[in-house]
């Protein structure tokens, strides 16, 4: 909705699209990947060696 004659605020910041999700990324997919080893038996070193 447009009122006239009021300006608009120019301090504003527009953060849309940030992804700020993604943050936390590495340490879930690790946690993952240590998980499915778990409980598969699978020997998962390979994988963590090279992550490093």
């Amino acid at each position: 909705m447009r009122l006239r004659g009021i300006k608009g605020s120019r301090n504003i910041e527009d953060r849309r699209g940030g992804g700020g999700k993604r943050r936390a990324g590495g340490g879930v997919g690790l946690l993952v990947v240590l998980a499915v080893g778990c409980f598969t038996g699978v020997d998962v070193t390979p994988l963590l060696d090279g992550a490093q």
